[in-house]
């Protein structure tokens, strides 16, 4: 145990070192100036990560990259070059009322970077302990993530990791509810108010409670009814955003349903000649949206349920803006071409290469679109049409081709600042002001397996999973671009569905285990706090006078769980 006591002094040292630089120059001279207008939630210094730029941090923290020169003239003391700026330099963003740059006292900074190492020691404690000692390790993992309340840092990637770690370690995962099915769902969502999910296959439409990880009702099975133009079981289903109508074909025809009467609502909509392909409801659920695989496009009132205007010929992918002004399409022929959902004229029509396209994506304000085909991603600025960078996937025409028909996903950040582009074994952050990676965040060595990834809705987090995780689903902090050590585990395949909660406190991932036949539906609750009380639950203590010497040194002892007694040879005048 002397090492692990010796080895947090040396890094203390040098981290106080660091941070009395930092903090030097960060109380360095600068042009007097007005407070720079900044987006809410700015902090007043920022640490500089890998592939960072200003026009990138200026994009981020001041909603437009071109006022990189005002972060720059606050900085000039330090970054001598703004084309030249490194991993772990502090950027300020504030000023005080002086008008200096404001910053951490070298007094605050020296104690955040003993907190941080010291949070650092504990958790790789916690660790060591977790297979003899669990009780140990749950209070190691807590006190470590205790270490960094003081200041001005959130919990480290590291506290958390060995907490997770800690906690699955009592079970074989911390799943909080599990749902077991037959059927192999090709849509997980959770309601805007997070107390459903829902949950579609083929022909099934199933809610489950989020409490209690049950069904709602008995399972919604869709009639194989064939007055909607075909005998064929494979069902094309659409859910409204506010869940209140269904829509589902399996031929030329289509059917509105009430999901709360589950009855339908008039006759069938009858407006394509040929099997249709596509279903999709507009943002606000007012339209919905249809094409067959001739590339006929028809709109209609969710209201009235009429026809809007004539069908006119695009193609048979289709994906709303955001806003639900323009409607895209997309084909095998590699045309994307951008329809006024008002008029349904054209407005916009993208070339590229004559590869089959398997989706589209708008940013969360409508300026940029991704399209993901299977030999690369090319993202467009929608107003101009032009293709901003063409992401080749590599590899062989026809491994490419065979590797893409079931994997991959294209995700922009919720503040639409990064896009995500996971598959190939490979994830990678694109940074959409400079068009430049700024992390890749799996190794080479899982190359050609697939994978697929999902922001949080704060976007805090990113999500990884699929077949090179397996049964687990990776978490990466999106702002430190660090990954958790420890995944969450779950009962089966994960592959392609996994959801946040509207909160961002809970995981939901729908799995398959192929030899049984059989899937499952877990829940994850993400929750700090919850964390911290579940590890009191399972700890019951706190540490024993022995245990705290041997980690924590000569410090005042101080009960992790304040709730809790201290043991009976602790002396009050001990006790801090």
């Amino acid at each position: 145990m002397r090492i692990l006591t010796r080895i947090p002094r040396m890094a203390l040292t040098i981290f106080a070192l660091l941070a009395i630089v930092f903090g030097a120059l960060a109380t360095g001279s600068a042009n007097a100036a007005d407070p720079i207008p900044k987006l809410a939630d700015v902090p007043p210094r920022y640490i500089v990560l890998p592939g960072d730029t200003l026009w990138g941090i200026s994009a981020r923290f001041l909603g437009k990259p071109e006022r990189w020169p005002e972060i720059w003239r606050m900085n000039d003391a330090r970054i001598k070059n703004p084309d030249m700026i490194y991993p772990g330099d502090v950027v300020v963003l504030d000023r005080d009322a002086g008008g200096k740059p404001s910053a951490f006292t070298v007094s605050e900074m020296i104690l955040a970077a003993e907190q941080r190492a010291e949070a650092r020691r504990l958790a790789a404690a916690s660790l060591l302990e977790k297979d003899r000692n669990l009780e140990l390790s749950l209070l190691l993992a807590v006190a470590s993530v205790q270490e960094t309340k003081s200041t001005r840092d959130s919990p480290l990637v590291e506290s958390k990791s060995a907490l997770l770690a800690a906690l699955q370690s009592r079970t074989p995962s911390l799943i909080s509810r599990l749902y077991k099915h037959d059927y192999r769902f090709g849509r997980l969502s959770f309601s805007p108010d997070g107390r459903r999910l829902v949950l579609v296959d083929q022909s099934t439409l199933i809610f489950l409670d989020t409490k209690t990880g049950l069904p709602v009702s008995e399972p919604w099975r869709m009639p194989k009814d064939t007055t909607v133009g075909s005998r064929n079981p494979f069902y094309q289903i659409s859910l409204s955003p506010d869940e209140k109508l269904l829509a589902l074909t399996n031929g030329k025809s289509i059917i509105l349903w009430d999901v709360k009467t589950r009855k339908r609502l008039g006759k069938p909509l009858q407006a394509h000649q040929s099997i249709v392909s596509s279903l999709l409801f507009s943002p606000k659920g007012n339209l919905l949206a249809s094409s067959d695989f001739d590339g006929m496009i028809a709109l209609w009132d969710t209201k009235t349920r009429k026809l809007l205007g004539k069908p006119w010929q695009g193609h048979d992918n289709l994906s709303f803006s955001p806003d639900g002004k323009l409607l895209a399409s997309t084909d095998t022929d590699g045309a994307i071409v951008l329809w006024d959902v008002k008029t349904r004229k054209p407005l916009v029509n993208l070339s590229q290469k004559p590869y089959l396209n398997s989706s589209l994506s708008f940013s969360p304000d409508g300026k940029l679109m991704v399209s993901n085909s299977y030999m690369s991603a090319i993202l467009w600025d929608v107003k101009t049409g032009k293709s901003l960078i063409d992401l080749p996937k590599g590899g062989g025409y026809l491994d490419v081709y065979l590797r893409n028909l079931n994997w991959g996903s294209l995700s922009f950040s919720p503040d639409g600042q990064i896009l995500a582009l996971a598959g190939d074994g490979t994830v990678i952050l694109l940074d959409v002001n400079t068009l430049k990676p700024s992390a890749n965040l799996l190794s080479d060595k899982n190359s050609g397996c697939p994978v697929r990834s999902v922001f949080s809705p704060d976007g805090k987090l990113l999500a990884v999973f699929g077949l090179c995780i397996s049964s687990s689903v990776a978490l990466w902090d999106v702002k430190t671009r660090e990954q958790w050590n420890e995944r969450l585990r779950g009962p089966c395949s994960i592959e392609k569905l996994v959801s946040f909660g509207p909160d961002s406190q809970s995981l939901a991932a729908a799995c398959w285990d192929a030899a049984n036949r059989q899937g499952a539906v877990a829940f994850w609750d993400l929750s700090l706090d919850s964390w911290l009380t579940r590890a009191r639950d399972i700890a019951k203590r706190n540490m024993t006078l022995e245990e705290w010497r041997t980690y924590m040194g000569d410090r005042p002892y101080r009960k992790i769980f304040a709730d809790l007694p201290s043991p009976p040879n602790v002396e009050d005048t001990m006790i801090h």
